[in-house]
């Protein structure tokens, strides 16, 4: 058997070592260098084949260099090479809203039919190869060594033998991170699922395999009895991790001792988390965060956002139907240049995080997900996890020891969409201003009063202090480039 590592990067396709090992003993037997990035290295009956820049080629080796030549190109973007029988090669490829399955019989493909896409598959079996799923499209009768057979359900796999398909291999242990927190049972670990279906009657059976059970010894024959794979006592040595030294399989279960200590400590309280697919953001350009402030400070932001916005779940609403324009103590409005200077203060400009390019989706900007001050070297922590999320980094109710907790439509919608935030932001902007004013703090209106106020001043250390966390203090660092135009602060983008 052959594995590969390869050297490419964005720049260069570099060069792919191709490394033989003898499977009965685990002993590497060459390590061989082609230039390229080579995929889908295969030994057939007339030498070993791998596909290098689109094409079908014959690879022969020469002390530690791979020398390889081109039999044919490959009829279109790949995802199966199986070896069969006489040397012949079978290759599923794509096309348009179809698989296609080919033949190389050593001069060039021949195409043997087409299934719907993603609705077959092609693999190795003992003395050949099979396609398995919706064939009823595809001729094997002129390719000696591939098999058919229909199969309307998933397939992931099939036997040396060709008599068994696996529909889904599912890892017992998996359950307490799909379910709940920790293993269901002492049970679970090592026990994996298997549903498979007998190709000869259509018989379908589920089973427990035992995967940390030991390897027969070659001349045995190992019975295939359900009943023989069955765990015999703990198969696994638990963890005295908890916090009265208890078993940790007892303390995650929940069957036994409390969940606390050092384990609470790490549940990060966020009420949006990370890596949720239905609450990924969408990362607005400069030019739209301009005009969603501008549109803001007037109460003017009532864009409709539909019923499952950007596939998100959420019902119907509008940035501004959730967070109204607040309303100043003693009148007037909050200047439209104020609010994106505590936006790029905040998040330079990020609804998303900077993997996000603009009008792309991802993770919301949060400056620090899991309490660790973004580190590699520390422990979650729950206490000091910051829950301040995207462009304005608002936290106001987006935690579990918030006493009010911001309800599902417009937690989602902060995290996902600029608009709302900016119209979020906005308000706790405005209540902040207002606890000053009623606390008897007033701006002054001099050459540099009213930016040096807000950005600085009173509402710039409550802020921080507050609601709108000033992590990286750009522009408090230097007041004084707020108000000289053409010399903005340097702010540093947050580093998620």
């Amino acid at each position: 058997m052959a594995f590969t590592s390869s050297s490419a990067t964005d720049r260069s396709a570099g060069s792919t070592t191709v490394i033989s090992v003898e499977a009965a003993t685990g002993s590497v037997s060459s390590r061989r260098t082609v230039n390229g990035y080579l995929t889908h290295v295969t030994p057939t009956q007339k030498g070993t084949v791998g596909v290098l820049g689109g094409n079908l080629v014959d690879l022969t080796g020469n002390g530690k260099k791979l020398s390889a030549r081109k039999l044919a190109a490959v009829p279109g973007p790949m995802f199966a090479l199986t070896a069969s029988k006489n040397g012949t090669v079978d290759v599923g490829t794509v096309d348009g809203q179809s698989s296609v399955i080919s033949r190389f019989d050593g001069k060039d493909f021949t195409e043997l039919g087409r299934a719907p896409k993603g609705n077959v598959k092609l693999l190795p079996v003992a003395d050949g190869d099979a396609v398995v799923g919706d064939v009823k499209g595809i001729d094997t009768s002129k390719a000696p060594g591939l098999t058919k057979h229909m199969v309307d359900d998933h397939v992931v796999g099939i036997s040396r033998q060709g008599h068994l398909v696996t529909n889904s291999v599912f890892s017992e242990q998996m359950k307490g991170i799909t379910t709940a927190i920790g293993s269901p049972s002492n049970e679970g670990v090592g026990l994996l699922t298997v549903k498979a279906t007998a190709l000869k009657t259509g018989s379908k059976a589920t089973t427990l395999v035992d995967s940390d059970r030991e390897r027969p010894k070659p001349n045995s024959s190992p019975s295939m009895d359900p009943a023989a794979f069955a765990a015999e006592g703990p198969d696994d040595t638990d963890p005295l991790t908890c916090g009265e030294g208890g078993p940790e399989s007892q303390c995650l279960s929940g069957s036994g001792a409390a969940v606390h200590g050092r384990i609470a400590e790490r549940e990060i309280p966020c009420i949006v988390k990370r890596n949720d697919p239905k609450r990924q953001a969408l990362q607005p350009s400069a030019n739209m965060v301009e005009w969603a402030v501008d549109q803001a400070v007037h109460g003017e932001l009532t864009v409709s956002r539909p019923a499952d916005w950007h596939d998100t779940g959420l019902g119907a609403y509008t940035p501004q139907g959730l967070f109204p324009k607040p309303s100043l103590t003693g009148g007037g409005e909050i200047p439209a240049q104020v609010m994106p200077g505590v936006l790029a203060q905040e998040s330079n400009f990020k609804q998303a995080s900077w993997h996000s390019v603009n009008g792309d989706s991802g993770n919301v900007t949060k400056s620090d997900w899991f309490g660790n001050a973004n580190g590699i070297h520390d422990y979650p922590s729950r206490a000091g996890a910051d829950c301040g999320y995207g462009i304005a980094q608002v936290t106001t109710g987006r935690s579990e020891k918030d006493t009010q907790q911001l309800d599902t439509l417009r937690a989602g919608a902060v995290t996902t969409d600029y608009a709302a935030n900016i119209a979020a932001g906005l308000s706790i902007l405005a209540e902040k201003w207002n606890q000053l004013k009623g606390a008897g703090h007033e701006h002054q209106r001099r050459q540099r009063g009213l930016h040096r106020e807000l950005v600085h001043g009173a509402v710039g250390l409550q802020l921080r202090c507050l609601h709108l966390r000033l992590r990286r203090p750009g522009l408090l660092q230097q007041p004084d480039q707020a108000a000289i135009p053409g010399r903005p602060a340097a702010v540093p983008a947050l580093q998620l």
